[in-house]
């Protein structure tokens, strides 16, 4: 009967003992399952600066190790349940330098506000130091917005939004040609009527003219020296003796000078008109205007 109390404990002892052996060795069985990895980076990220609620965005994990890996199936996603997970897709690029993995996952916040996203982490030996080990990703705090509507009345008030727009520069494009078209009719009539010298005296009296022969003298002398100068002054020189020729006292109008020459030079009323032209006209225009007041003094000197 001594010895067999003395033998129960020895028993105990060695259940004991086989048990925390069979532990350690379970443990140990399983670490020699965790690959043997160099982890260079782990990180946790959002493809969203602003995430937006009901509107699914990517969280995005990214591990870097030294070794060619086919997979990483000892990784722990975070706790995602404050979102809901709606896909998730593997990608793992190897390489001379070693392997990238990355997990695209698609999840949508039902709610703004602020949301802490724990670390994920991987289980591996370190094969610095051949230990088994837990590698962690950093958290991640996200700040959702509130979502905007996007129904009929959102899409409808964008239309009006739009369309008024659209409208404003349609009347702006109108306007604008509107006054290029009233500016080009402008110049266009400025080239072809010449400006009347505004009247002094309408009443003045007119000279008779005297010595029309030396006048018409002078008027030769005159017009081959503005042919060969071609400039406004020798047209002013021309068109002075023009209206000499016709009586014109000082103060008259092109419509006085006119009126008086059909009724002395009847001749020269193509050449007061076409003279003036050339006289006041712009000076792009001012060459082709010398040639036509030229050719009618020379008819008129023929």
């Amino acid at each position: 009967m001594a010895g067999k109390p003395a033998r129960l404990p020895l028993k105990a002892g060695l259940a004991a003992a086989v048990g925390a052996t069979a532990a350690l060795l379970g443990a140990v069985a399983g670490a020699q399952t965790y690959p043997r990895l160099h982890v260079t980076s782990f990180t946790l990220g959002s493809d969203a600066l602003r995430p937006v609620a009901d509107r699914p965005f990517h969280l995005v994990v990214t591990i870097f190790v030294k070794e060619r890996v086919r997979s990483l199936d000892t990784l722990v996603l975070p706790n995602l349940s404050a979102m809901e997970l709606t896909g998730d897709e593997r990608r793992i690029h190897s390489g001379p330098a070693g392997s990238n993995y990355t997990e695209n996952i698609t999840v949508v916040a039902h709610r703004s506000g602020a949301i802490h996203v724990e670390s994920a982490y991987l289980d591996a030996i370190d094969a610095r130091d051949g230990k088994p080990k837990r590698f962690y990703s950093n958290e991640l705090d996200l700040v959702v917005a509130e979502s905007t509507p996007t129904g009929p009345a959102f899409s409808f008030a964008q239309a009006v939004w739009w369309g008024l727009r659209a409208s404003a520069f349609a009347v702006a494009a109108i306007a604008i040609a509107w006054f290029l078209i009233w500016v080009l009719k402008r110049i266009i009539m400025s080239s072809d009527i010449p400006p009347e010298i505004d009247p002094i005296d309408a009443a003045k009296p007119f000279r008779t003219p005297e010595r029309v022969e030396s006048e018409e003298q002078t008027l030769e002398r005159l017009l081959s020296d503005m042919k060969r100068r071609r400039d406004r002054a020798s047209l002013m020189c021309v068109r002075e003796i023009l209206w000499e020729m016709c009586g014109a006292n000082e103060g008259a109008t092109l419509s006085d000078v006119i009126e008086k020459a059909q009724e002395f030079r009847p001749g020269l009323t193509s050449s007061l008109r076409l003279t003036e032209k050339a006289a006041f006209v712009q000076d792009e225009f001012f060459q082709s205007a010398l040639d036509e007041a030229i050719a009618a003094l020379d008819a008129y000197l023929r």
